[in-house]
């Protein structure tokens, strides 16, 4: 059950006690350094807008309506470099981006993966969802299912560190979205280590998981 106020209290003191309750699981970050705006409506566009390499502090805010998803951010990435890590979290992805991830994991584009989903996704998705658990397990990854509706990624490419934070999930919605991707170390560590704390409702099927470094 959610923590209330109490209404007994004064009111400064009561929300100082919903706050404390609630300190465990919210997490800011504040960054610094050049915005860079741009637009896209599709993802041969999105190469067009984005550069290949990235100065560190930077933060790209893309608009795009059609087809740009957050996996098209993370494609744009890996067509120039290999991950040794990266981490996905979406409420929901179809088959095709499954295959593309299989693809990239198999040829070595990435190395480790793991990916947090929404907890309806194992039940209304059973074979996206059986499947994207043969894609990750032989890698060391995890799928978490849990209350989820965030749209990040983290992806660890030698000692760039890059976070692609969206409105768009893992699968192509023609409808306005917005992305910012960030070259920067600690904003990376920052969600990393959320996801990593977080205790899946599925953890029993990957039972040998550790958070990569």
């Amino acid at each position: 059950m959610d923590q209330q106020l109490d209404l007994d209290l004064p009111a400064d003191e009561a929300l100082a006690d919903l706050v404390e309750g609630w300190s465990r699981r919210v997490r800011a970050h504040k960054t610094t350094g050049t915005i860079h705006p741009r637009r896209a409506a599709s993802e041969a566009r999105l190469r067009e807008v984005l550069p290949q390499e990235f100065a560190d502090g930077d933060h790209w805010h893309v608009l795009s309506a059609g087809d740009v998803d957050a996996l098209s951010f993370a494609a744009h990435l890996l067509a120039t470099r290999q991950a040794d890590y990266m981490l996905m979290s979406t409420w929901h992805l179809a088959k095709d981006d499954i295959e593309r991830l299989h693809g990239w994991l198999a040829d070595g584009t990435v190395r480790h993966c793991d990916a947090y989903v929404g907890e309806i996704f194992r039940s209304s998705y059973p074979t996206e969802y059986g499947a994207l658990c043969s894609t990750l397990r032989p890698h060391g990854g995890r799928v978490a299912t849990f209350r989820n509706h965030s749209k990040v990624f983290c992806i660890a490419c030698g000692p760039e560190r890059f976070t692609i934070e969206s409105s768009a999930n893992v699968n192509t919605n023609p409808r306005c979205e917005n992305t910012v991707l960030t070259k920067d170390a600690t904003l990376y560590a920052h969600h990393k280590r959320y996801f990593d704390e977080i205790h899946a409702f599925n953890a029993h099927e990957f039972p040998a998981w550790t958070a990569r470094p």
